[in-house]
């Protein structure tokens, strides 16, 4: 937002620490680091950071951050989901017993960020399992937030976003490009509450384009999209702001009083 390149890079290379230093094949983004990884499998550690790794891919266009983040959901729906009722629970079943750890509870707020990541992952892949994962989420929680006042603020941003008419900002052309970078950095001060950002390669993402409807020419070039209606190729930054107005007035419902 502020264009300062220098923040995106630490933030990175706080996240490749993370992955690199405290993440383990098949038990997921450990807790804490003094030297080593400790305390494994708890679910605000894999919900938060690949939520962190969703930022990463919408900031750099790297697809490698996207796919770190759908591991890490997947991890989270085959070890932390409670299949009876619903929801996540805080552990999974083979975390370490250390006092309240081995007490498996499904608190709110993290479950709110899954709900959230879910609704993310949905606008970003068209996967609609990770639909159907947060709408679980949410009906999981429905009777119980009403009692919780404003600590389930989280939750009402969870049911905001997935319930809002979103904009998706498809950016075709590739990541490593200057035209392509001055695209993703206009793109990223849009006032657009809730939006998808997605840089899609002309040829090696051709099946995403043809999923998506739109054309690998010409690139560098953004279309701002409401569902299926996508704005005209927009190829200047300066125009960004013009065409994600005009598709909100058109497709986004105006609130009323």
């Amino acid at each position: 937002v502020l264009d300062r390149p220098e923040l995106a890079e630490r933030a990175r290379r706080a996240l490749d620490f993370l992955w690199q230093r405290c993440r383990k094949a098949g038990w997921g983004v450990y807790r804490s680091y003094d030297g080593k990884a400790q305390v494994p499998g708890l679910l605000a550690d894999q919900a938060c950071t690949a939520t962190a790794l969703l930022d990463a891919y919408e900031v750099s266009g790297d697809a490698s951050y996207l796919e770190r983040s759908q591991g890490l959901a997947a991890f989270i729906r085959q070890h932390f989901s409670d299949e009876a009722a619903g929801g996540f629970f805080d552990a999974w079943d083979q975390a370490e017993t250390l006092g309240r750890l081995r007490e498996r509870q499904k608190p709110l707020a993290e479950n709110a960020v899954c709900a959230r990541l879910f609704t993310r992952l949905y606008r970003l892949t068209d996967d609609a399992s990770f639909r159907q994962a947060a709408q679980a989420t949410l009906e999981a929680f429905a009777a119980v937030y009403p009692a919780l006042g404003h600590f389930a603020a989280a939750y009402a941003r969870a049911a905001h976003a997935f319930l809002s008419p979103y904009a998706r900002v498809n950016i075709v052309g590739d990541a490593a490009h200057e035209g392509t970078q001055a695209l993703l950095r206009a793109t990223l001060r849009l006032d657009l509450p809730t939006r998808a950002v997605q840089v899609i390669h002309p040829q090696r993402d051709a099946s995403r384009l043809q999923a998506l409807l739109l054309p690998p020419q010409p690139w560098p070039a953004a279309y701002v999209c409401y569902d299926t209606a996508c704005s005209p190729p927009v190829s200047r930054p300066e125009e960004l702001t013009v065409a994600a107005q005009s598709m909100r007035d058109r497709f986004a419902p105006k609130r009323t009083s």
